[in-house]
């Protein structure tokens, strides 16, 4: 595994580098190879079919983001992309292998119903269904039942929430999930 991005508590800074987790005793060891452009914190990620790591938003001790960028670690470079709005503490997920969706988060003022849909080929933004509720730091994944694709959303920050709500990404309608106890 690797980790790219991050706060570090003993400089009170933003990272822009990546750690990999060796099999040589379970350390994490700085990839010198690879470096994001935008150090960054609260940011969200995902890793696609071939292998290649999408980061976005995120906040950079100032200002939340609207960047985005994709490590391509067999080429030891990195790639950028735009989103609609700045935000962090969002969660992303990949839907299949040339789509991705971005859930929720904070804009800077308040938490976001917002989702959008990353075409990985063009890395175009689209706007996705609004969530019936506004998340920040909220779970997400995408799972298949019945031959059907969904994404659930679940929990929040804040506001503080307990909740879940899923997406068909057929007919692109949210649903109220159980609310956990």
């Amino acid at each position: 595994p690797t980790i790219c991005s991050g706060y570090n508590d003993d400089t009170s800074s933003r990272i822009g580098d990546c750690f990999t987790l060796r099999s040589n005793g379970g350390n994490f060891l700085h990839s010198s190879h690879v470096t994001l452009n935008a150090p960054r914190s609260s940011a969200s990620g995902f890793v696609s079919d071939l292998g290649e790591l999408f980061i976005s938003g995120g906040y950079n001790g100032g200002n939340y983001l609207n960047s985005g960028e994709i490590i391509y670690f067999d080429q030891n470079n990195v790639d950028d992309f735009v989103l609609k709005e700045k935000i962090g503490g969002h969660c992303s997920v990949l839907v299949n292998s040339s789509t991705a969706m971005i859930l929720g988060g904070y804009d800077g003022s308040s938490s976001v119903k917002s989702t959008y849909f990353l075409n990985l080929n063009t890395f175009k933004v689209t706007d996705g269904p609004k969530m019936q509720e506004r998340r920040w730091y909220l779970g997400c994944a995408v799972f298949e039942h019945n031959k059907r694709k969904f994404v659930i959303a679940a929990g929040s920050s804040y506001p503080y929430l307990k909740s879940t709500e899923i997406l068909n990404l057929d007919t692109e309608i949210w649903t109220t999930g159980k609310i956990a106890k």
